[in-house]
């Protein structure tokens, strides 16, 4: 066939080449001008003229084929050269894992776009128990910077679905990291320049948190003291490094108004790797809110000549989490009125996902709760009213009955209202506060006080920064549009591509105060974000804010998910006072 071909090929172009140039005299660019025009050239292989439609199929054809062998020989070489190098394979399956997943949610996104609502969430909560395991899985993996953003993310119930919030929470304080624990109580060892036996009394061998740069480790002292022993896992630095700017790269391409945040994050992640640092850090902290709060928290005292970049030592806090104390009494609750807890919280997700559904506030929340508390009491004094009367008479006699109380409720309002004194003062007074405030942080000791622990990711401020947010505040609080505007954008200096005065007052009231419910995007974070993507992008972003942003919007989701609306400007307001009053600062609204 391939001969048959060549000859006639061969034939044609003779008689055609010979039939231009002697009866129509034409020049060889003519002759090209009328192969395109005409059709081109005939392959007698079966008699039939290709037409030009053709032509283009088998043009593109082997376009495409190139294109997928191209890709097929470059994932070869990528494959083998990840199995020799393992930085670049993280970034390999980070990108292999990514970027289809990304893909097809944008396909999806594009296609249902003008679709009714019903499909387009049907087809998204099908993309989101498709891709949320898959997701989970890579973080897990791969641990590092993935895990500690996994974790920021875990309380966001605007912004991801709860296939993937649902993973997210196991994270808080329970991340994988690989370091088994003959590893651990070497590493130790090594970075104290100690055996383990001349240091501690007693050490428990299983971690009893881990996080996404290392675990926690319960050691007791020759004197007696219980400690927390934080150990870094081995080359995390490296890995969060690389993740990061991997990470970059990925929002360049994909959400380029994330640019920003991502390198001021950067930055401040570079403080987490030194524990000497954290160190120091607890020992500020602790004195800066100790002389306020001293009775209601309490802050880990780190032991300074146990402490190495690489092992923080410091006192043990004994209780549990603050969620998982709330939750404790929630299953209470629910076992009592012959419910399922999971059914509880699936219910209340649900109404609070309702447009019409009002947020409390602190107030009303702390109002709920102690009628909660009175009558779990009652309950428990109704229930046990002849246990008690037996115990206080023949009990005294004769064997008395065991009583069970229940599981008081915390006063949920009270509690939120301390943590945000507690930061209100460490970002205005003390310009010295926690940019990582995660639900996993926040504990409730047995002694009743909030436990703050996990200050890897401090920020400092000078008094000129503190001035401007504390104006910031202010403004916020008094609603007034015009300097809050003149603010984020001239002092704080965040620039938009066309700087609209609507668009600047919704970011400046997103970011560092509250939701509006009568803005224009909608009441979802993501809704916010890609409004204002799609009316005026952000191009720059206020490098000393970031972190007080990423901790405002974590202690915003931290009400939000017990249903309470937290106007942070509204509980900073005194702070912002006491801070212009401080430094002699002339406010118009200092006294409004």
């Amino acid at each position: 066939m391939s001969v048959f071909l060549q000859h006639n090929f061969r034939h044609l172009r003779k008689n055609v080449v010979a039939r231009h140039f002697n009866s129509c005299n034409r020049t060889p660019m003519s002759l090209a001008r009328n192969h395109l025009r005409y059709g081109g050239l005939r392959l007698m292989s079966s008699g039939t003229p290709v037409k030009k439609k053709n032509i283009i199929r088998r043009v593109l054809g082997f376009g495409v084929k190139t294109i997928l062998g191209v890709v097929f020989l470059a994932g070869c070489a990528a494959n083998l050269k990840a199995k020799s190098d393992p930085g670049f394979a993280r970034v390999f399956d980070f990108w292999t894992t990514a970027f289809p997943i990304f893909v097809q949610y944008k396909i999806a996104e594009n296609y249902y776009a003008n679709a009714p609502e019903e499909e387009t969430e049907k087809k998204m909560q099908e993309l989101h128990e498709k891709f949320a395991p898959r997701v989970r899985d890579q973080v897990l993996r791969m641990g590092g910077f993935f895990q500690k953003h996994a974790q920021f993310c875990s309380n966001m119930s605007d912004f991801f679905p709860e296939e993937y919030l649902v993973w997210m929470r196991t994270l808080q304080d329970k991340a994988a990291c690989p370091i088994s624990n003959d590893e651990a109580k070497r590493l130790v060892a090594e970075s104290l320049g100690r055996p383990l036996d001349e240091v501690f009394m007693e050490w428990q061998e299983e971690p009893v948190g881990s996080a996404s740069i290392g675990q926690v480790y319960k050691a007791k002292l020759y004197d007696g003291t219980i400690v927390a022993v934080k150990l870094q896992s081995p080359g995390v630095e490296e890995k969060f490094r690389l993740d990061i700017a991997t990470v970059r790269k990925f929002c360049a391409f994909a959400v380029p108004q994330q640019v920003p945040w991502i390198d001021e994050i950067e930055k401040q992640f570079a403080t987490e790797f030194d524990y000497i640092g954290e160190a120091h850090n607890l020992n500020d902290i602790a004195t800066n809110l100790e002389a306020h709060w001293g009775d209601d928290i309490y802050i880990p005292k780190p032991y300074m000549d146990l402490c190495t970049r690489e092992v923080l030592t410091m006192d043990f806090c004994t209780g549990g989490k603050f969620i998982d104390r709330i939750k404790a009494f929630f299953r209470q609750h629910a076992k009592r009125t012959g419910r399922k807890f999971e059914d509880l919280e699936k219910e209340m997700k649900e109404r609070m996902q309702d447009p019409k559904f009002k947020f409390a506030s602190l107030e009303d929340k702390s109002q709920e709760n102690k009628m909660m508390y009175w009558m779990t009491v009652g309950g428990d004094l109704y229930n046990n009213m002849f246990k008690l009367c037996y115990n206080y008479s023949l009990g005294f006699i004769f064997r008395p009955f065991e009583i069970e109380w229940s599981l008081l409720p915390v006063d949920l309002g009270k509690t939120l209202k301390l943590i945000m004194d507690v930061h209100g003062h460490q970002l205005l007074i003390d310009g010295c506060f926690n940019g990582d405030p995660h639900p996993g942080n926040l504990l409730l000791c047995d002694d009743g006080r909030l436990g703050l622990i996990d200050f890897g990711q401090v920020k400092r401020w000078d008094d000129a920064t503190k001035i401007i947010f504390a104006k910031l505040q202010l403004a916020c609080h008094h609603h007034d549009k015009e300097e809050i505007v003149r603010l984020i954008s001239d002092e704080m200096k965040y620039k938009t591509k066309e700087m609209k005065p609507e668009v600047l007052h919704l970011l400046a009231n997103f970011y560092f105060d509250c939701h509006d419910p009568n803005w224009p995007c909608g009441r979802h974070m993501k809704d916010v974000v890609e409004w204002i993507d799609a009316n005026d992008p952000i191009l720059e972003v206020g490098e000393e804010f970031v972190m007080a942003a990423r901790c405002i919007m974590m202690l915003r989701f931290l009400g939000k998910a017990f249903g309470v609306e937290i106007k942070i400007s509204d509980s900073f307001a005194p702070f912002a006072r006491e801070c212009l009053r401080q430094h002699g600062v002339e406010y118009k609204l200092l006294d409004a």
